[in-house]
């Protein structure tokens, strides 16, 4: 990817998932509940601070016993890799491993409504005024 590009894409966690780049909803079709989709889901939400090999296992596999974990998630990650391309999403590596944590790339920057709520609700919270405070609250509503 070219350094000059902004690559952006806009998620949506509340009320159903869905993502958008450059003004079109990606779509993943059945596939919704998978294993591939809820990974993708934790990268994006927990892209600044990663997502730890023991949150994905929890989240991904729940009790079930699997024999190599690291295996599968490394095999999710790449059919992940693959449907990201195909659904047409810039050329990135998406989903970087950084001391045993993963990461969503820097190279595509995400806009979160989930993240936005928590940034407008912490602002919201660190106010002394109560009607300020309720005015920022009722706006982190509307995130």
């Amino acid at each position: 990817m070219s350094g000059n590009e902004n690559y952006t894409i806009n998620v949506r966690t509340f009320g159903g998932f869905s993502i958008r780049y450059k003004d079109e909803e990606l779509s993943f079709g059945n596939q919704s509940e998978s294993q591939m989709v809820q990974l993708l889901q934790l990268l994006l939400h927990y892209r600044r601070q990663g997502l730890s090999r023991e949150l994905a296992k929890a989240a991904l596999f729940g009790d079930r016993d699997v024999d190599d974990v690291s295996h599968s998630i490394r095999n999710i990650i790449y059919n992940l890799r693959k449907k990201l391309r195909a659904l047409g999403l810039p050329e990135s590596q998406y989903v970087v491993k950084k001391g045993g944590v993963y990461f969503w790339c820097d190279d595509i920057q995400v806009i979160e409504d989930a993240a936005e709520f928590e940034e407008a609700f912490d602002k919201a919270m660190e106010c002394d005024d109560d009607e300020q405070k309720t005015g920022l609250l009722t706006d982190a509503c509307y995130k």
